[in-house]
């Protein structure tokens, strides 16, 4: 899962003053294994993830992402290129 789970999982853990082993202990997994999820190397499923928010009374919640548009820089109108003509007079 996303490293914005992970930190929400941290948190939680910290405001609950549990450890990563008690933690594992509650969801039936070992200490290594919850390890590994938190540091994203393993345990991308939803199972694994919905027994940690369950135990940690949180919500994993889908939403589309955001996408945000490239930006294209311009220059300020008083650096753009001058396509002035000449006077010839």
């Amino acid at each position: 899962m996303n490293s914005a789970i992970r930190q929400q999982v941290r948190l939680e853990l910290s405001k609950r003053n549990l450890s990563q082993s008690q933690l594992a202990a509650r969801i039936g997994v070992s200490r290594q294994y919850l390890s590994n999820i938190m540091r994203g190397v393993s345990g991308n499923t939803p199972s694994v993830w919905e027994n940690v928010c369950r135990e940690l009374e949180l919500e994993l919640v889908a939403q589309p992402k955001i996408v945000v548009p490239p930006t294209t820089f311009t220059k300020p109108d008083d650096q753009q290129p001058q396509n002035d003509k000449l006077d010839n007079s």
